[in-house]
């Protein structure tokens, strides 16, 4: 049995110098990530488009489709994977 809500506390950078697009695959964990870089957008398999500036927050939840994230410079920021009863 876990203490604490979530499992990990992970901070990232990269500087691709370009703008990028990723693919985001099914994920069991959810995930609140805080963006501490460019803004971001994130498309889901449906077509929603969400855009997440610098200093804000979205979760990534559980799903069974992919997504994608679209940067337009450099991405920072942290991930806080949490437990199902955190969530």
């Amino acid at each position: 049995m876990q203490r604490s809500g979530f499992h990990s506390l992970t901070p990232y950078h990269l500087e691709p110098g370009v703008p990028t697009q990723s693919s985001e695959l099914p994920a069991l964990e959810p995930t609140l990530i805080f963006n501490t870089g460019e803004p971001i957008a994130i498309v889901n398999a449906c077509g929603n488009r969400i855009e997440v500036g610098t200093g804000e927050a979205f979760y990534a939840g559980l799903h069974r489709r992919y997504c994608f994230s679209l940067s337009f410079g450099a991405q920072a920021g942290v991930q806080v994977r949490l437990s199902p009863a955190a969530a």
